[in-house]
Order: structure tokens, then C-alpha cells, then sequence
């Protein structure tokens, strides 16, 4: 039986390192509660991300998305909502409601696979009065190149945006610049799944101090100095997660380079079979990466070869938010714009395997199962339709 070759793969410090970490904190007998392992950590984040940038740091991502919100919005009462793409994670519609919010979705653009701009303004032409903000996404932890439109959007309309790269540390913006810099703010997961992962963790980052303050608080019972002067939660990292993190800090570039060199073979080896890949990936982090299919039969061609062949493969984000049960079975708690092109992409995607210092021999196996599960699609599917829609697609062209 041949050994799998796993979806994610984190790199951790090893156990003697994570032992030396936890006998300095012993030693200093602070283990959390903003201690010096915390506050170095936050310091060394934001020095990475950029000049004049913030950073309070959360036991998730998750509650760091709240805080962004609450510091953002302010608390909700459910009348009100927040623009955000339904082609995302769960955790972003999640967030939105803890905060007092509901959602609206809105769809995505077909090549780039990120939030619509001009979905946010038909919404907004429509109902801007029931509008509080917008929650954006960096996809996939991909730095949008639209995301200078966007902050025009929102400045127009007066309204606030958070940011959510949750995947996105280490990724940069087509000009270079390192997420973490835009909206009122940006957040980061390091969860166990991501690039930069410590286990548990998460980050609130913008260039307003106040901002970032305010979500501190928020993470500490809303304490200001020893009085609750706002609505809180236990939202504090670590001493040791904090640690594991100064830790992982060391050699991330070196890391994500590797990264990006798979994703470049990904690309030069499937790019020729009318695979498509998102815009500015080669500048992200790489959680995994992302590929449109000419038609759902091809995608699941695609991820039945890879699965043959002991390629771990999913198909993010399928389904979207607005297709979850929860939201099916409870459609009076959102509103939808019209999301044809995220059920489009939802249905041709699949998310490949990326590893730090991946494997020769596993990179292999992923191309080579991803051209085999192509070959049979096409093989197999029935009709002159489907050839004529894919010398469409190999043209340039969308499919129908």
C-alpha cells in the first residue's frame, strides 16, 4: 500500500525545542495573561508585516475576527449587515453573527476568485441603509488585486472594512506589500492548518492604534487597566503558543519560498491542460493550491484520481456559506445577492497538496494523478458540447 501523501503537513519545532521554550516560562512562572513571551511576539509580528502596523494577538483566529468586528462595528442588533463573500470559510458568517450581525452575500469574480466589488455596489445602490460595514476576504489567503478598489468602495460609502486573511501571513499584495497593511484592519489564523502555524492563534494587525487597543481589550474581558470599561471575552494567547510562534518566525521565509516553488511546477506541469489557478497565488503563502476545472465531471474525475492514489485532495469552499445546513435551514438569518459564479467556482474547484520542502516523489504523484483524472473526464464524458466548451476554455474563454 503506497504511503499517503497527507493534505497539510505542518512544521513544528521539535519536542526538545518546545521543552527548552516551556522551561524558560516555568522558570519565569508567567503563563499567560500578556506575558513577556506574548509581548515579544506581538512586537516580532508586526516588524515582519510592515511599518507603522499594530498587532494584538488571540488564542484564534476565530476570536480575533470578533475582535476585529467589535473594535470595527461596534456591537449589532441583527437588523443590520455585513457584506461578505459567501466563497469562504464558515468562521466568517460565524463572526458576523457572535457580533450581533447578519450576513449578506455576495458573489465572486470568475478569474480571480475574490469578492465582487461591483456585487457589493448593486447591493449597496439598493439597500446602503441596512448595510454596516463589510467583512472582506483575502481567498485562500490570496492578496487581492483588487483590493485598492475596494478601499475606494468602502470610502464612498462610508463604510468600514475588516479584512479577513486568515491564511494569508507571509502573503503579499501584487505590489509586493505584505498583507496585514489594509481596511481597518487585517486578521490572521495560525491554526495548525495554515503556513505559519503554532497549534492555536490568531492576530488582529492595522496601522490604527486605537483599533487594535480596543480589540486587545475586547480579548481581555474589555478590561482597561483593572475596570471593564466594554463588552469582553477570554480571547488571550498563550505564553507557549506565543513562543512556539517566535519560534516559527525563524526561517518562514525560507519555508513559504519552498512553497512557491511547488506551486510554480503545479502550475508549468497542469497549466497546459486548461487547469486554471488563481491570481497573485505565487506571492501567497500557499496554504494549498487552488485549481478551477474546465466542469464539475472534470473535477471529479480529478479528485476521485488523486484519491486513488493516496493524494489527499479537497474541493474549498464546497459548499459556501450560504449552501451550509445551517444557513439552508434557517435562510430568514441572511440575505444573498445573486452568487452564480461562486456556485460555478464551487463546483469545478480542487485544492491541491502543498508542503513546506515538499517531496520530489509527491509532487509527481499529485501532477501526475491530476493528468490522469483529466485524461479520464475526457475520456468519458459524453457529447461534442463538452469538447466545444473546453477548446473554449483552452482558448481563453469561460466555459458554459
Amino acid at each position: 500500500m503506497r504511503t499517503e501523501v497527507p493534505f497539510i503537513q505542518p512544521s513544528f519545532p521539535t519536542p526538545a525545542e518546545i521543552a527548552e521554550e516551556f522551561a524558560e516560562i516555568v522558570g519565569v512562572n508567567w503563563y499567560t495573561n500578556f506575558g513577556p513571551k506574548e509581548r515579544q511576539f506581538a512586537r516580532a509580528l508586526a516588524q515582519y508585516l510592515g511599518r507603522d502596523l499594530h498587532v494584538a494577538t488571540f488564542a484564534n483566529g476565530t476570536l480575533a475576527l470578533i475582535a476585529a468586528l467589535h473594535a470595527t462595528f461596534g456591537r449589532g442588533t441583527l437588523d443590520r449587515y455585513l457584506l461578505m463573500p459567501s466563497f469562504t470559510f464558515i468562521a466568517v458568517a460565524q463572526a458576523a453573527m457572535w457580533t450581533g450581525y447578519r450576513p449578506w452575500f455576495i458573489d465572486i469574480e470568475p478569474d480571480t476568485w475574490q469578492p465582487s466589488a461591483p456585487a457589493a455596489r448593486a447591493v449597496l445602490e439598493c439597500f446602503r441603509d441596512q448595510i454596516a460595514g463589510i467583512l472582506l476576504t483575502n481567498v485562500f489567503g490570496v492578496g487581492n488585486p483588487d483590493i485598492q478598489v475596494w478601499e475606494v468602495l468602502a470610502a464612498e460609502w462610508q463604510l468600514p472594512i475588516v479584512l479577513d486573511s486568515a491564511a494569508g501571513f507571509g502573503s503579499m499584495y501584487p505590489d509586493g506589500e505584505r498583507l496585514g497593511g489594509h481596511a481597518s484592519c487585517e486578521i490572521f489564523s495560525f491554526h495548525a492548518t495554515k503556513p505559519f502555524a503554532i497549534g492555536e492563534g490568531g492576530a488582529v494587525v492595522s496601522r490604527h492604534p486605537s483599533l487594535v487597543e480596543q480589540a486587545r481589550a475586547f480579548g481581555d474581558f474589555g478590561f482597561v487597566g483593572r475596570q471593564c470599561a466594554q463588552l469582553g471575552i477570554n480571547g488571550k494567547l498563550p505564553e507557549l503558543s506565543a513562543a512556539i510562534g517566535l519560534r516559527q518566525l525563524s526561517g518562514l521565509d525560507d519555508r513559504l519560498a519552498t512553497r512557491r516553488k511547488v506551486f510554480d511546477r503545479y502550475r508549468t506541469e497542469l497549466g497546459g491542460l486548461g487547469l486554471r489557478f488563481q491570481p497573485n497565488a505565487e506571492a501567497s503563502s500557499l496554504c494549498f493550491a487552488s485549481v478551477c476545472c474546465n466542469s464539475a465531471h472534470e473535477k471529479t474525475n480529478v479528485l476521485a484520481s488523486l484519491h486513488e492514489d493516496a493524494v489527499r485532495a479537497h474541493d474549498y469552499y464546497n459548499p459556501p456559506q450560504h449552501l451550509q445546513p445551517y444557513f439552508v435551514a434557517n435562510p430568514e438569518l441572511v440575505r444573498s445577492a445573486e452568487l452564480s459564479v461562486t456556485e460555478s467556482i464551487c463546483s469545478r474547484v480542487v485544492s491541491l497538496p502543498v508542503h513546506d520542502y515538499m517531496a520530489l516523489e509527491d509532487r509527481r504523484r499529485v501532477v501526475a494523478a491530476v493528468q490522469k483524472g483529466v485524461s479520464r473526464a475526457a475520456k468519458t464524458r459524453d457529447g461534442p458540447s463538452y469538447l466545444r466548451s473546453r477548446a473554449k476554455f483552452l482558448a481563453g474563454a469561460a466555459p458554459q
